[in-house]
């Protein structure tokens, strides 16, 4: 059996560059291009099979840029099913500022889902025996902002287990839905999740044992970037330091850092341990330009650097 299905129905063509400057008007030409599949759920299932997890990604795609989005997943040695759609695969813009190392990213809305595609999704996701499923990225316009939680409820009659990295009100349904294994969020979801401002570390735990509560999560990971990660469940409070690194980008990594927790629990790694390797591939992915995402020996030696 595959352990992991990842859902992403709303995925990307990213398109990486570099440019000396940005300017107004005037015509860059950029350097190092790449194109990656991207998106949520996606960026999960791509850094999973790096790390040597057993994944198949379960997409929407559609339109004149399928083939592309395609055809790249397809260079990446991952499983897929892909559910067809009218709209076209939406495509990312990031631009690497040489002179400043700032990050530029204009991310569209994506195209208009329908009910029949979300259907689609639910069905294909239906078919593919997994111990594991886990929801990424954001929804399409026109989606039920209940549709992850009808992806929660398929995972618990299906009795295997379930992870979500989304923001918002698809989120919150989702945690109203029923019990979710892993909720991962990043300090500002966090607090948008709780409706107030986080400002220390005492107000992230609080927030986090909070969420416990008054939902039915087992486990909460919240990203803290530079400040390294939170897992909270019943065991208590772990919390992780982010290793020193020198970032390129930060695209992926929390995709990257999720993909991480999730390889070492499935490998029976302690909750602690399994922090401590989200926290290395998060890291990881921020050494590479662009949305190369982690390399598996980068994850090896900055984890072995690690105490937890």
């Amino acid at each position: 059996m595959t352990v992991f299905a990842t859902y992403t129905p709303n995925p990307t063509i990213d398109v990486w560059g570099e440019v000396e400057r940005i300017f107004p008007t005037e015509k860059m030409r950029s350097t190092g291009v790449r194109h990656d599949p991207g998106g949520g759920g996606i960026n999960v299932a791509r850094m999973l099979h790096e790390l040597g997890s057993s994944v198949v990604a379960v997409h929407w795609t559609g339109g004149a840029t399928r083939s592309l989005f395609e055809t790249l997943l397809a260079r990446s040695g991952i499983p897929a099913r892909s559910v067809p759609i009218a709209g076209d695969t939406r495509i990312c813009q990031i631009l690497r500022e040489r002179e400043t190392g700032r990050e530029f990213r204009v991310v569209p809305d994506g195209p208009q889902a329908t009910q029949a595609a979300c259907d689609a999704g639910l069905a294909a996701l239906m078919d593919v025996p997994v111990e594991w499923i886990v929801a990424s990225g954001s929804l399409p316009p026109g989606a039920p902002v209940d549709h992850y939680a009808r992806v929660a409820e398929l995972a618990r009659r299906r009795g295997g287990r379930f992870a979500i990295d989304c923001a918002g009100a698809p989120l919150r349904a989702a945690l109203e839905s029923g019990p979710v294994d892993i909720v991962k969020v990043s300090r500002g979801e966090l607090a948008h999740l709780v409706a107030r401002p986080l400002d220390s570390g005492a107000a992230v735990d609080e927030a986090a044992l909070a969420i416990l509560r008054t939902t039915q999560v087992a486990r909460i990971l919240v990203s803290l970037g530079p400040d390294g990660a939170l897992l909270a469940d019943s065991g208590g409070l772990h919390r992780v330091a982010t290793p020193l690194a020198t970032v390129v980008s930060t695209v992926g990594a929390g995709d990257s850092f999720l993909a991480g927790f999730l390889h070492a629990l499935a490998r029976g790694d302690d909750p602690a341990s399994a922090l401590a390797m989200a926290v290395a591939v998060g890291t990881a992915a921020c050494l590479r330009p662009g949305t190369q995402l982690a390399a598996r020996a980068d994850v090896e030696r900055l984890r072995k650097a690690m105490r937890v």
